[in-house]
């Protein structure tokens, strides 16, 4: 889901929501579910994702957020 927000005296914010990513299971398949939208995350304010990033925490999440990570600014 994209949502645009307005705050501050109309400035417009991108934000987009997901949810169950698990990722792990997209690279396994060697697929990537940010392929279509890579342009339009690259220009988002903030991205929110509820439920599980992938499985296996510890092992997974750092390969995980390092590709989230090349999409989007962390900071």
């Amino acid at each position: 889901m994209l949502r645009q927000e307005s705050f501050d005296r109309g400035a417009i914010m991108m934000v987009m929501i997901t949810a169950d990513l698990h990722l792990d299971a997209w690279m396994r398949e060697g697929r990537d579910p940010f392929a279509s939208t890579a342009p339009i995350i690259s220009h988002l304010d903030g991205l929110i994702i509820a439920g599980d990033l992938a499985n296996n925490p510890v092992y997974q999440w750092p390969r995980a957020l390092a590709r989230i990570g090349r999409l989007i600014d962390p900071a």
